[in-house]
């Protein structure tokens, strides 16, 4: 099981919170070079196989979120902090590979439009253009983010509630994609400089230690809370 990391399939309880990303990361890097493969074999059987793993990928977190009539959004309360093990929401739902894929397919999309457009020397954004994608996927990620959010302050349905699981992380993914590509196309003022700056590799690297230790902060402040807290703009990006 811990060879092909589907350890979070059976032993959920065995697994330290926050390495839920990397059996992901290697299973939709084992599936898409199987996909590849069958592409470059037989390019129908590719993209049928393809396109039935994207449309796939979204249903599935969609008829699981309806089904169990989850919340759009996983929330660290303290009684999630407190026994996550036993939390539904987290083990069923959050940590699967399969309902984390459409992202994932969203960046595959994006890396081959990348290696198709790339070897054209005249394929070039014109800065206007490269602002306005640029602005445009800036947009898309703070609305798919924010919304998320108005599930704390507002009733909604739980067909909204679904569509919201379904597409806020590949839509999130497409307004990333949108800026990546178009840095590489294009030339936006000081997003480009922005980005190429030498020390987020250094920095880079020190992130992944960062996401290993930060949730014991988030631990701390949940647990010595004394009340509920109070779900705002202001706490969810302090806090996630």
């Amino acid at each position: 099981m811990s060879v092909i990391y589907l350890k979070k399939y059976f032993y959920t309880f065995q697994c330290l919170m926050v390495t839920w990303y990397i059996p992901c990361d290697f299973h939709f890097y084992v599936i898409a070079v199987i996909v590849f493969v069958l592409y470059k074999r037989c390019r129908r059987l590719g993209k049928v196989i393809f396109y039935a793993l994207a449309a796939a990928s979204l249903i599935i977190p969609g008829v699981i979120n309806y089904v169990n009539g989850f919340h759009p959004i996983q929330l660290f309360t303290y009684e999630f902090l407190w026994n996550k093990h036993s939390h539904k929401q987290f083990y069923m739902f959050y940590i699967k590979s399969h309902n984390r894929a459409a992202a994932y397919i969203v960046g595959f999309i994006a890396g081959c439009l990348f290696n198709k457009y790339r070897p054209m020397e005249n394929f070039k954004l014109t800065q206007a253009k490269s602002l306005i994608y640029v602005f445009v996927g800036f947009i898309v990620m703070v609305l798919t983010a924010f919304l998320g959010v108005s599930y704390q302050h507002r009733n909604y349905s739980q067909l909204e509630g679904t569509l919201y699981v379904m597409l806020n992380r590949p839509v999130w993914a497409v307004g990333v994609a949108i800026i990546i590509l178009t840095c590489c196309f294009g030339k936006v003022p000081l997003v480009n400089s922005f980005l190429e700056w030498y020390p987020w590799v250094p920095l880079s690297r020190l992130a992944y230690g960062i996401y290993l230790v930060h949730y014991i902060i988030i631990i701390r402040n949940v647990g010595i809370s004394r009340q509920s807290l109070y779900y705002d703009n202001f706490n969810i990006v302090s806090f996630h």
